[in-house]
């Protein structure tokens, strides 16, 4: 995307999605993931906080070139998913257990279902 951007000359556009990506793509690619979980965890604090999304209750999100609306709900989700898959990696099943709980309570997910199931099947 980023790319695509850049060869029509929308390199400003372009720089924002890499930038809120780059730090969890790098921590994972890198294998830190004691880092990329403490990057989440401190996420997950800002919302619960009420200073995410600068305290408001969404903000404007970008996906293949299309605005749409994410709410505080949606990214606290996505990061317990996110957490949930880097307790995984560490065979860490239990805190995984757990992030995946927590994320389905707020919303259903297929993934995350899946994901839980291998949870449970990891710990007997």
């Amino acid at each position: 995307m980023a790319i695509v951007r850049k060869q029509q000359n929308r390199v400003n556009e372009a720089i924002g999605p890499i930038k809120s990506l780059r730090t969890r793509l790098i921590l994972q690619r890198w294998g830190r993931l004691d880092d990329q979980i403490a990057l989440l965890k401190h996420k997950l604090y800002l919302i619960k906080q009420g200073l995410a999304f600068n305290g408001k209750r969404t903000k404007t999100a970008r996906s293949q070139g299309k605005k749409f609306q994410v709410s505080v709900e949606q990214e606290a989700t996505r990061l317990l998913g996110d957490l949930g898959w880097a307790f995984m990696q560490q065979n860490n099943y239990i805190k995984a257990k757990d992030a995946y709980r927590r994320a389905l309570s707020i919303a259903p997910d297929n993934n995350k279902m899946c994901n839980l199931g291998i949870c449970l099947m990891k710990q007997g």
